[in-house]
Parts: C-alpha cells; structure tokens; sequence
C-alpha cells in the first residue's frame, strides 16, 4: 500500500518533541523488498547502538539486540516494508520479546 502518507506520519511521530522523554532508545530503520531476516535484524541492532555491527550470525545479533534493549522503552519504525512472510517476522522479532 504505497503512496498515502504513511512515512510521513511516522516521521512527524518519530521527532515529535513530546516523544523524547517516554524512550529510552529510537530508531528508524529502511527495510527493503529484499527482506532477509539477518540484514534486518542488523539493521535494527545497528540503529539502536548508533555503530556498525559484525556480528556473523543471526543468533549472536539476536543477542546484542537483546542485551541492549532489555528493561528499555524503545520506538522502532520499520519503513517501507513489504514482507508478508509471517516466519520471516517471527525471527525479526524473536530479540524483541
């Protein structure tokens, strides 16, 4: 569903003043049509510790992920995603349980 404004909106929340406070951690990640889960998931580990991460495999990257937002409030915004595939979304979001 492209084209009606949904980037925009999440940008206007996204550096709305008045959500500054309420998160600990914020961040914006693009995701592609190629969507693999490891790329993904970097990506996100990526925003969050604002540094490049080379971490091999998808379990270790679920593992930093994890330890970096764990007892944290964050705003995650995945932008410009088209994957249907619910597998695929489960492993994306196993770190963020």
């Amino acid at each position: 569903m492209g084209g009606v404004g949904k980037t925009t909106l999440a940008q206007h929340v996204y550096n709305d003043p008045r959500i500054e406070g309420k998160f600990d951690i914020k961040a914006w990640v693009c995701v592609s049509d190629d969507f693999d889960v490891l790329t993904v998931t970097r990506a996100i580990l990526e925003a969050v510790i604002d540094s490049t991460d080379n971490s091999r495999g998808l379990e270790m990257v679920h593992r930093r992920l994890k330890e970096n937002l764990i007892g944290k409030r964050f705003l995650l915004v995945l932008d410009d995603v088209w994957n249907e595939k619910r597998e695929k979304w489960e492993a994306v979001l196993t770190p963020l349980n």
